[in-house]
């Protein structure tokens, strides 16, 4: 009776495909969350109170997970996401993530750890978010399938020895943390932000068929991006969006938002590093349209805040979102 084990995170190692991510990549993760996604029918049928069948009629696991490693995370899955097609080696097995059991201080030494494996399917991002003084944080979804060489998933037991995972390879100390800097609309600066937001409108699509009970295709085939920031300064961003049909810096016909141009309108997140000027920072151009949502939010003896909302769109150029890992700012 009792307690007997206890596990804790530990990361993501992502191989997808002989062809990509050679080597692989290995995520620190700061949350995660693996679900069955079993369905389950029970029925009965007349006159009876009882269940008299119960069938598990579906299965659809996955896994979500948040990262602090911005530039990892950003240069592995973009704003589209990654498609997962192992080769069911533990060369290239996928999407692992990886628990360790834990001890009376931290992690165990070579005891009895595990890792969850996703074979097949698709990992797209869904969020980041950064408030005013905190880390940039970004969560993802991975979503498995049957890709015809076996289940979507599997749970091993390994064990480790010393700082490697019996031969999964080591992950690096997780030091690297950005935070959020400058914002320009249309080349006039969104000062007075508490809170930056993207969601990434990246919905993964999941299909089945003749009743099988796991799904056999996984694809991304929408991308609709939304920013948000939350600040102190309306008035100043009312005149961005030309909420009150003032002169607005681009279009001042426009009475109520305002067209960004992805040359001049970029969000930068800054690596937290004294003295990093060089290229560590990370930029993020977009196009789309500038509008208010809440114009005025406020509490009690609170300080009045506001949202200001850009919905992304393809500029026939460029993705609705570019991003640039190794951005240098003066």
């Amino acid at each position: 009776m009792g307690v007997s084990a206890a596990y804790q995170l530990h990361g993501v190692r992502i191989t997808p495909t002989v062809a990509t991510l050679n080597p692989d990549v290995r995520l620190g993760i700061t949350a995660q969350t693996i679900n069955t996604g079993n369905g389950i029918i029970t029925e009965g049928s007349a006159s009876t109170i009882y269940p008299e069948a119960v069938n598990l009629v579906s299965r659809n696991p996955s896994a979500a997970f948040s990262t602090l490693q911005m530039k990892k995370a950003i240069d592995t899955f973009g704003s589209l996401g990654l498609c997962i097609d192992s080769d069911y080696t533990d060369n290239f097995p996928g999407m692992r993530f990886y628990a360790r059991e834990q001890a009376c201080v931290g992690p165990a030494t070579g005891a009895d750890h595990m890792f969850i494996t996703f074979m097949d399917g698709v990992c797209t991002p869904v969020g980041l978010s950064c408030d005013h003084q905190s880390n940039v944080s970004i969560s993802y979804l991975m979503s498995g399938i049957n890709g015809g060489g076996g289940a979507p998933w599997n749970v091993v037991p390994y064990i480790e020895t010393a700082q490697t995972l019996a031969g999964e390879g080591t992950f690096a100390p997780d030091e690297d943390r950005w935070t959020m800097h400058t914002a320009r609309i249309n080349d006039v600066l969104v000062d007075g932000k508490v809170s930056v937001e993207l969601d990434f409108g990246t919905p993964p699509t999941i299909l089945g068929s003749d009743s099988d009970i796991e799904p056999t295709f996984a694809g991304i085939q929408q991308h609709f991006p939304v920013w948000r920031f939350r600040g102190y300064h309306a008035e100043a961003w009312f005149a961005i969006t030309d909420l009150n049909g003032t002169t607005s810096p681009i279009n001042p016909d426009t009475a109520a938002g305002e067209t960004a141009f992805d040359t001049d309108t970029e969000v930068i997140f800054r690596k937290r590093k004294t003295g990093a000027t060089t290229a560590e920072h990370i930029r993020a151009r977009f196009s789309g349209f500038a509008h208010m949502e809440q114009v005025f939010d406020a509490q009690g003896n609170d300080t009045g805040m506001c949202d200001m909302v850009v919905q992304c769109y393809w500029s026939g150029s460029n993705g609705p979102i570019e991003w640039d890992t190794a951005y240098a700012y003066a």
